[in-house]
């Protein structure tokens, strides 16, 4: 399940960084690392295709995706609703003052800090698969039918 609060290319969290959610001209948010992966010069500007719904989005100069799209603020906005936008800072924050405080152990020191962040990614993407009660997982499962249905549905699209 594809939350409103993560890229629907990389499904990581939006933030103010790099995974700042950048709005195309039709409308649909991913995060500017993608975007700029997306992006492709052509004829001294750049063009970024929405991989949802294929519509252009044309932008006057070369590698200019951060100054030219705007940023999405209402996925900032559930970002911070959300508590999470906060939290990622306060945790990489925490994590640099481990590594300046005893720079012997920076190496060790960097590697965890790298699995406990891969660890917290691999929460978040659990809490969004199996959602947080039992009893929701249950509601939330698909039957035979609606596999099937869907099954013929994604090939009437092809």
């Amino acid at each position: 399940m594809l939350l409103e609060i993560e890229c629907g290319i990389c499904y990581c969290s939006f933030n103010a960084a790099r995974r700042c959610p950048r709005e195309l001209h039709c409308k649909h948010s991913f995060c500017e690392s993608c975007l700029r992966s997306l992006s492709r010069a052509l004829a001294g500007r750049t063009v970024i295709d929405c991989p949802l719904c294929r519509h252009p989005t044309v932008l006057p100069g070369e590698g200019c995706v951060r100054a030219q799209l705007r940023v999405d603020e209402c996925a900032l906005e559930r970002l911070v609703a959300a508590g999470v936008l906060d939290q990622d800072q306060e945790d990489e924050e925490e994590e640099m003052e481990e590594v300046k405080e005893d720079p012997e152990k920076e190496s060790v020191v960097s590697r965890t800090v790298e699995r406990g962040m891969v660890r917290r990614c691999w929460k978040k993407v659990w809490r969004a698969i199996s959602g947080k009660t039992t009893d929701q997982r249950v509601d939330d499962c698909m039957t035979s039918d609606e596999l099937r249905n869907l099954a013929l549905m994604s090939c009437y699209m092809l």
